[in-house]
């Protein structure tokens, strides 16, 4: 359990980095990166864009859920590991950078 504890904060570490890059990269769609361990979310800027997003990450087998108007969440299993955020980072990349060409 010690080792699954430890790994949640490497892991959530990584998570959040990730996130604030995100919204570094892409100030007009994602905002407001935080969490705890691997408790993450993030604010869609606009409403009606965060459930076309989350719907996005689903079909490409990322599980995420949102919560109030504007966050989009993730709850992962204890086990989650650095790969599989790479996959969720590079992924959630592709869909904001599908919405920031239709912007232009």
């Amino acid at each position: 359990s010690k080792d699954l504890l430890n790994n949640v904060r490497k892991v959530g570490e990584i998570l959040q980095k990730g996130l604030l890059e995100l919204c570094m990269l892409y100030p007009n769609f994602v905002s407001n990166a935080r969490g705890a361990g691997t408790l993450c979310a993030v604010d869609i800027v606009a409403p009606r864009q965060r459930n076309t997003i989350a719907a996005q990450l689903r079909s490409k087998g990322i599980v995420v859920g949102v919560s109030g108007q504007h966050a989009i969440r993730t709850r992962p299993s204890l086990t989650l590991q650095e790969y599989h955020v790479e996959i969720f980072i590079d992924r959630f990349s592709e869909v904001l950078q599908g919405h920031e060409s239709k912007k232009r």
